[in-house]
């Protein structure tokens, strides 16, 4: 499975975990299924069950977001939270964790979160991997001035702009 360093250490994204559960021979007749506990303006709860194809209960994992912390769940907060719910289920499993249970986005989302508020936008990740894919190095730049982001990103958006 593909993985991203955050800290030094290895996380294999939830995408990367659905992909191995639906693929892999021993997870054959497998399902998930997911159910929204709490869910209002602000915060949600989900929690996912993954079933063996005998419909026995294998793993179960929750997440909760709120709304209001980061720019993706300003959107998306309900999304965000299935997804870290499925991959929580999916890393009780031992899909894709080694020394962690929490995804790479409950990481990335931690740090930035342990640091003060400086009224800049956190950079999200769609936007960091549309301005790593497409950016001109001016766009890089400013992005890298006006945005707060994971040490990684920035590492990778100086590496991109020394490419350029």
């Amino acid at each position: 499975m593909k993985s991203i360093k955050i800290k030094g250490k290895d996380y294999v994204q939830v995408n990367e975990r659905i992909i191995f559960f639906r693929n892999a021979k021993q997870f054959e007749g497998w399902s998930y299924d997911t159910n929204v506990i709490h869910h209002d303006e602000q915060e949600c709860i989900v929690k996912c069950i993954v079933y063996d194809a005998n419909q026995k209960l294998m793993s179960a994992g929750h997440a909760h977001e709120f709304r209001n912390s980061s720019n993706i769940n300003k959107t998306s907060f309900l999304e965000n939270c299935e997804t870290s719910a499925i991959g929580r289920a999916l890393g009780g499993l031992a899909i894709g964790i080694d020394d962690a249970m929490a995804s790479a986005d409950e990481v990335q989302n931690a740090m930035l979160n342990q640091t003060k508020p400086t009224g800049r936008n956190t950079l999200t990740k769609e936007q960091y991997f549309k301005t790593l894919e497409n950016g001109t190095k001016k766009q890089i730049e400013k992005i890298l001035k006006d945005f707060d982001m994971t040490e990684t990103y920035r590492k990778n958006l100086n590496a991109k702009i020394k490419q350029l």
